[in-house]
């Protein structure tokens, strides 16, 4: 079929082409939808002609969206060529594997994305928050169903200013906790290998755990002797053990 042509596809068995009717409009720009006779069949497959390729083309300005059966975009190509997904879960993610539909890559928060093995978040990166000087902020919160046992580890990196000095500390932290029906035990320690490095004062920190029902919280406070202007940590988390939810602010 050459360029312009408006055509339907009645029900195609698999390997069958399943066209119709072929027309050629007034224009050579396809302005109304193009819509199915009837549904595919299992295993059916739409072909382009077997010496040209088969192009879908979108209107000026406008992005190519593959829809579920609730109309809802899954994939989606942009006007400048970049390929998106649906933004997915733990247990579903947008990136997902064939055979395997609870291992793959899901967007956790705003510029945030995480790693997601048998539907359990495992592995978080981009995580980015504000800090205000000397006073406790939590990082993440962490849900346990009952019985569960989780440990992890947190490496980050702080960095402050007052727009004249800079201070950065790095290191991580090790985390565990265990829920029993709703009594919840952990531990954080933080690592004693960290790097520092200022251009005036000093930059301290200090980690805290808190127990709560079903679910601990993770907090930190920094101590600049700064006046800071900015005070931001970011961090990537690992997750290990049984079945746990993560949520970052």
């Amino acid at each position: 079929m050459g360029p312009g042509k408006v055509f339907a596809l009645a029900r195609a068995m698999a390997g069958q082409s399943g066209v119709s009717s072929t027309s050629t409009p007034t224009s050579t720009v396809l302005t109304s939808q193009l819509t199915w006779v009837a549904g595919l069949a299992a295993g059916a497959e739409v072909l382009g002609p077997s010496d040209q390729a088969l192009d879908v083309r979108p209107g000026a300005s406008q992005q190519l969206n593959l829809m579920d059966s609730n109309g809802t975009a899954r994939l989606f190509v942009t006007t400048g060529g970049r390929v998106g997904v649906t933004a997915g879960t733990a247990a579903s993610p947008g990136v997902q594997f064939d055979g395997d539909t609870d291992l793959g890559f899901f967007r956790l928060a705003a510029d945030q994305y995480a790693i997601t093995c048998g539907g359990l978040t495992r592995k978080v990166f981009g995580g980015s928050i504000t800090l205000t000087d000397n006073v406790a902020t939590t990082i993440c919160t962490i849900a346990l169903a009952s019985g569960a046992r989780v440990g992890g580890t947190i490496h980050y990196s702080i960095d402050v200013t007052d727009n004249t000095d800079h201070q950065v500390r790095t290191g991580s932290v090790d985390f565990a906790a265990v829920d029993k029906a709703t009594t919840l035990t952990s531990q954080i320690t933080e690592n004693d290998t960290q790097a520092v490095a200022v251009s005036a004062g000093t930059l301290t920190d200090a980690w805290s755990i808190s127990d709560g029902t079903n679910a601990i919280s993770i907090q930190v406070t920094a101590d600049s002797s700064l006046t800071p202007t900015s005070m931001v940590i970011r961090f990537e988390l690992s997750l290990f053990g049984s079945a746990a939810t993560v949520t970052v602010p």
